[in-house]
């Protein structure tokens, strides 16, 4: 009932608002409807309609609108249900005698209801006994009216009339009010706790099927008592509203299908008046089982609501609560926390995850938990209604709290144990340092290296500290009542410190007075300073504070001394205005002044070059004053900087020059020191040793430019030799095949030398080509993923000639897995071409030349080895020169360029690798190139090698 829930919304007071119009339009418009479809369809030959919902909407409207408004309310209500009738084809005069009826049914039931004094609820027993009295009193108007009004036109019994008048019209009443009630928002309800929606769709879907089942069809049998469990249900586990909600759905769904002959009161036999007086009286005893269930669950679930917003006041005052709250459960001997605030928990050094529902020890020795238990005790008996008592918790820090105890009820646990925790830490603390002060204070002194002595007025000695007895080798007692001059100044001093001490007195304190005061075998020196206090009788007292400095000036005497000594280094010290206060020996015999003439009367800037001074100050970025040395001794670490320091006579002197801060016992900066060494001949020896350097490094770089001209003539020069060799090669071919006319044999000879030679000057030639190209990186390189078993086994195929014509014994081991690297096919083809090249060329006929392929680790390494002439020691550094050829080449004649090393090298470190070589005389020689191996396909940019077979697929090659 969405309208009558609107109707209910009223202003800020319970009376003192009015509902919308247009909702109370709606309102009366649902009347008018419902009035016309009662009438409508009510049996034919029946006086009155069997069911009558409007009665529950018209006394809801009036109920729930301001008093005010009963009157235009109860025209409308007449007007409407006059028109109603006569649409259902009602003698006017009927017509009207029935919208007087209806009218003065809903003004009753509003009455009835208390609403013309206060907005009508639904929240108790006596709202509910409020209801039946108004929907009965209601219904017996609306019969009493309406058998009269038949009974006045004579188309009908007032008995029969009045008492199915009754049924329908308080059926209704009970059906559609309370709901409109519930539905204004005015009630406190909610069940008993949260109902799953699972549980509410399970509940109605059950409660359809069954007064589906009951009265959707014809039964022999009385079951119509079979939905009020499910009714119940509702009411027992539902918020009221859902049952009122469906018990209105029952109510129209029961009118509905016994109209239409369905159900147990469907078939019945009867006057049409009787069967629907009996239709409506089941309704009544639908709301009669199911409404007290409602309102009494929705009054459990309130208390239970009020009972528990209680305990939750009570826990929330305990957690806010500014002292230490903690609520305790006394179980088998052992009090168990149950809660605790902040401030508690910050007492006990803990939380609340490790403090509830565990027995409190924390913070409790085993004599105060037993204290504590036997406390419980008492208050449980009845002995005492509080315990207190002060202790200090054992906690870190520890605590001193007083804890009281009492006991009070609580509804979830029976009774609690409340334990109030006030912290007296910083109290007792306090009280602990006052009581200790003069203790504190006294230790204080006597730790105190300084002499402190407390005098009066007259100078007499009231109290003196350690050091004073240690100083002047007095006990106190022997000291004090006696004067001062007598006790401790020496007669030396004693004017002047009964000046000082008249001064003090009249109020002039701080000044620092050099006194003598009497020692243990000597007289000591002592800078002696008078403060005036009060006592608090209002006498005068005097603290006079002493700093022996006697032995401090003999170190700072003997300081001097050595200092002095130092002649081979430049000393000064100056304040902090920059004052020079201290000039060494060293620095008299270097620059030329005595200490005499700089010590107090110049400062240290008169020293420096003011030009480099202002430099420095420029770089530090502060003003080129004293400033400058203060800010360089102010570095994490002061450099040592070369200065120009200025002479006596006007001369210079480069000096390496640290500068320190100087500062007292409290780390006040009173000054810096600097000390310098004469560097002057060490610097111009430097600068020589530097233009020597620019020389050389000058002549480098003329020898690198001679080089790469070199090379560029070489490039050049080889490629205007290739051209013409070319020809002259393939010239001698032509003459050689007798194309220009027969040859003799001594001319073939002669001809196979020219083709020889000039093949030995071009291999020279594309030697220093490529070598030039690799040197100037002008070869372009292929990057491709290959397997060195077939650059070696594709070197041998080349060199296999050669082998066999020196029927030298080439021994190959490549059953080896593959091992792959990223390069080129062609270059590393080259350098391997060239080892082997080499190997037979300095091989004896009939010697052996070994080639190995192994992996080490993440690298390739080939290795060809001979038995061959060998390298002499002395000629290995230089192998991989250019041109360059051992002696024993030479002295054995053999041919050769002096490039092919040189060329090996420079392919294989274009490639990432390196290259070993291992030789000595008549024992062979083994060159090993070492690849790095390719990590994955796409490594480099690498590409998978095309136009020659895979490395799984190799071919093997046996050459003798």
């Amino acid at each position: 009932m969405t309208t009558s829930a609107a109707l209910g919304r009223r202003g800020p007071s319970a009376r003192g608002g009015s509902p919308d119009t247009l909702l109370t339009l709606l309102a009366l418009a649902a009347t008018f409807a419902l009035s016309v479809a009662s009438v409508t369809l009510r049996p034919e030959g029946a006086p009155v309609a069997a069911w009558w919902p409007a009665a529950g909407v018209s006394a809801l409207v009036v109920a729930l609108s301001p008093v005010r408004r009963w009157a235009l309310l109860a025209a409308a209500l007449v007007g409407l249900s006059f028109a109603a009738n006569l649409v259902g084809d009602r003698p006017p005069g009927l017509a009207l005698m029935f919208g007087v009826t209806n009218t003065a049914e809903s003004l009753a039931v509003a009455l009835l209801l208390g609403a013309h004094r206060r907005r009508p609820v639904l929240a108790s027993f006596e709202d509910l006994g409020r209801l039946f009295l108004a929907a009965a009193g209601g219904a017996a108007v609306a019969g009493l009216l309406a058998g009269l009004a038949v009974e006045l036109f004579g188309t009908g019994s007032l008995l029969v009339v009045a008492r199915t008048v009754m049924a329908t019209h308080g059926a209704s009443v009970l059906i559609v009010v309370p709901l409109g009630l519930l539905m204004a928002g005015r009630l406190t309800e909610g069940g008993p706790a949260r109902v799953a929606s699972f549980e509410v769709l399970v509940q109605s879907l059950a409660a359809a099927a069954t007064f589906g089942v009951v009265f959707g069809a014809t039964h022999e049998y009385p079951i119509a008592f079979l939905p009020l469990p499910l009714l119940a249900w509702a009411a027992a586990r539902f918020p009221a509203r859902v049952a009122c909600g469906q018990m209105l759905a029952a109510g129209v769904a029961v009118t509905v299908l016994s109209d239409l002959g369905r159900g147990p009161f469907g078939d019945l036999s009867g006057p049409a008046t009787t069967l629907a007086a009996l239709q409506q009286s089941y309704l009544v005893i639908l709301v009669l089982v199911t409404l007290p269930l409602a309102i009494a669950t929705s009054q459990r679930a309130a208390a239970l609501r009020v009972v528990v917003g209680e305990r939750e006041r009570y826990r929330r005052g305990i957690r806010e609560s500014l002292i230490g709250m903690v609520l305790l459960r006394h179980t088998d001997g052992d009090l168990v926390v149950v809660e605790l605030n902040d401030a508690a928990a910050d007492l006990l050094g803990s939380s609340d995850a490790e403090l509830v529902e565990r027995p409190w020890t924390r913070g409790l020795a085993a004599s105060q938990r037993a204290l504590l238990r036997s406390a419980v005790g008492s208050l449980e008996a009845g002995h005492s209604p509080t315990w207190e008592s002060e202790l200090w918790l054992d906690t870190s820090p520890p605590r001193c709290v007083r804890l009281g105890l009492s006991v009070v009820p609580d509804a979830a646990e029976g009774r609690l144990v409340v334990a109030q925790l006030v912290d007296l830490t910083a109290a007792r603390t306090s009280q602990a340092e006052l009581t200790h002060e003069r203790d504190v204070t006294r230790a204080v002194l006597d730790s105190v290296g300084s002499l402190v002595v407390v005098l009066d007025a007259g100078g007499g000695v009231l109290q003196v500290n350690a050091a004073t007895e240690s100083s002047t080798g007095a006990r106190a007692t022997s000291l004090v009542g006696a004067p001062a001059t007598a006790a401790l100044v020496c007669p030396d001093s004693a004017a002047a410190f009964e000046a000082a001490l008249a001064a003090c007195l009249a109020g002039e304190t701080g000044a620092v007075h050099e006194l003598l005061w009497r020692g243990r075998s000597a007289r000591r020196e002592v800078l002696t300073t008078l403060a005036l206090l009060r006592h608090d009788t209002g006498a005068p007292l005097v603290v006079m504070t002493g700093l022996d400095v006697t032995d401090q000036r003999h170190t700072a005497h003997q300081l001097q001394t050595v200092l002095d000594a130092t002649s081979g280094a430049i000393i000064v010290g100056t304040d902090a205005a920059g004052l020079i206060t201290f000039f060494n020996r060293g620095a008299q015999e270097s620059l030329g002044w005595s200490a005499e003439e700089v010590v107090g009367r110049m400062t240290k800037l008169a020293l420096h070059d003011p030009e480099e001074v202002a430099g420095h100050a420029r770089r530090l970025g502060v003003a080129p004053t004293f400033e400058v040395f203060t800010a360089l001794a102010q570095q994490p670490d002061p450099p040592e900087l070369d200065w120009t320091l200025i002479r006596k006579d006007g001369g210079r002197l480069t000096v390496s020059l640290t500068v320190n801060l100087l500062r007292d016992a409290s780390g006040a900066v009173t000054g810096v020191v600097g000390v310098a060494q004469d560097v002057t001949e060490r610097r111009r020896s430097e600068q020589a040793l530097e233009i020597a350097l620019e020389h050389e490094r000058q002549a480098v770089s003329r020898l690198s430019e001679l080089d790469r001209i070199k090379t560029d003539f070489v490039a050049s020069i080889s490629h205007e030799l290739r051209t013409p060799m070319t020809s002259v090669l393939g010239f001698t071919q032509v003459l050689d095949s007798e194309a220009a006319g027969p040859l003799s044999e001594e001319q073939h000879a002669l001809l196979g030398r020219v083709d020889r030679n000039g093949r030995r000057l071009l291999r020279l030639i594309e030697n220093l080509l490529d070598l030039s190209r690799i040197e100037s990186g002008a070869i372009s390189m292929a990057r491709e993923r290959l397997d060195v078993h077939r650059v070696v086994i594709s070197a041998m195929e080349a060199c296999s000639e050669l082998v066999r014509a020196r029927s030298i014994e080439l021994v190959h081991d490549l059953d080896t897995p593959p091992a792959e690297v990223v390069g080129d096919f062609d270059q590393l083809e080259r350098a391997v071409m060239n080892l082997v090249g080499n190997a037979v060329k300095f091989t004896p006929d009939g010697g052996h030349v070994t080639l190995t392929v192994t992996t080490v680790g993440s690298e390739a390494v080939i290795e060809v080895s001979d038995d061959g002439i060998g390298i002499d020691q002395a000629d290995l550094p230089r192998v991989w020169d250019r041109f360059y050829r051992s002696a024993s080449a030479s002295d054995a004649a053999i041919e050769g360029t002096g490039l092919g090393l040189s060329i090996v090298r420079s392919i294989v470190e274009a490639h990432g690798g390196r290259v070993d070589l291992d030789s000595a005389p008549r024992a062979g020689t083994t060159v090993r190139l070492v690849l790095p191996l390719a990590c994955s396909p796409s490594e480099h940019g690498a590409t998978p090698q095309a136009g020659r077979p895979s490395a799984t697929s190799r071919p093997t090659l046996s050459t003798k």
